[in-house]
């Protein structure tokens, strides 16, 4: 008789243990995100400005980036992380190769590199509004900007689009971008004069709450507004969990916090010379963690990808052969 109470105690205590266990399981993610920023052209390597004497290293290209994003997306992999490459804007302008393709080059070579996502910075519109959507016809990667307008439809640029959502072993991710409202006074005013660029502070506090009720668990802004700008922005709006930022040309080795949240805000400099990984785990209970690792691109560190080195010799070859014809 003992041993049949005893029996039955264990059951029941194992029974407990067992709801118990089960009342607090919770879904967990790891995601990876690489991120970059107003690369204005550079698609192919060169001399690292700060560098001193004669000899300087060559850094950045998209051969040597892509290099690092299989790198890291393998070791994401690996572990079981979702791997995410996004970048802020401003990939338009900057060298005679964008010049000759009006931005298509940039296009292909985001489509060639796997961008989950990008946000529109100010040169995109550099070569009009018109020249923007026939580009992006070709794009394969979500473009977000929800506080650019067409001013003859009242809706969003017809290529653009509110946010996206990341899901990985249950958790959601929520991605939203904005470019700079600055776009309609720096931009030649005939390539912009369609466009009606909106505060994004009530725009991505709504979104956010959206995203959320919706079952998100974390929200990412892309943002062309520049560092400043986003620490103001943190002090007005609401539900964004991590910024991913550009238009300053800063590169921030560390997190920058700002808001009453103490939201932390990414800048991974620009010309394609350093690159900024985040590594981001949710449980959907705890406060998510987060690290940063600011990598500077340079060509003997890392290497680079065959296949994106002969498709951008490709597109060099060709203005090369135009720049030497003699008029």
């Amino acid at each position: 008789m003992f041993n049949n109470i005893v029996k039955k105690s264990s059951s029941l205590i194992l029974a407990g243990l067992l709801g118990l266990m089960a009342a607090v399981s919770v879904d967990a993610a790891e995601f990876v995100i690489f991120h970059t920023s107003d690369v204005h052209g550079s698609i192919n390597a060169h001399d690292d400005p700060a560098a001193k004497g004669d000899l300087k290293p060559l850094m950045g290209g998209y051969a040597v980036l892509q290099n690092l994003i299989n790198q890291t997306k393998k070791k994401a992999e690996f572990k079981g992380a979702r791997f995410m490459y996004f970048d802020s804007g401003d990939f338009f302008q900057g060298t005679p190769i964008v010049d000759r393709t009006k931005g298509g080059v940039m296009i292909d070579m985001l489509n060639n590199l796997g961008a989950n996502g990008t946000t529109l910075g100010n040169h995109e519109f550099d070569y009009s509004y018109e020249n923007l959507q026939k580009q992006m016809k070709n794009k394969k990667f979500p473009v977000l900007c929800c506080n650019a307008f067409d001013k003859r439809t009242g809706e969003l640029l017809s290529f653009a689009t509110e946010y996206t959502v990341f899901a990985h072993d249950g958790i959601k991710i929520g991605v939203v971008g904005v470019d700079t409202p600055e776009t309609k006074w720096i931009s030649f005013e005939k390539n912009v004069e369609n466009i009606e660029f909106k505060d994004p502070v009530p725009i991505v506090t709504e979104l956010a709450k959206k995203l959320k009720k919706n079952g998100c668990d974390f929200i990412i802004m892309l943002s062309h507004l520049g560092l400043n700008a986003d620490i103001e922005f943190l002090k007005k709006a609401e539900g964004v969990d991590l910024i991913l930022g550009g238009h300053t040309h800063v590169v921030k080795k560390d997190f920058v916090y700002a808001g009453p949240n103490n939201t932390p805000i990414v800048h991974s400099g620009c010309s394609c010379e350093h690159a900024s990984i985040v590594t981001l785990d949710i449980d959907g209970v705890s406060k998510p963690k987060m690290t940063i690792n600011s990598v500077s691109l340079y060509q003997k560190d890392i290497g680079e990808d065959e296949k994106i080195k002969e498709l951008s010799e490709e597109y060099l070859k060709d203005l090369r052969s135009e720049m030497t014809k003699v008029i």
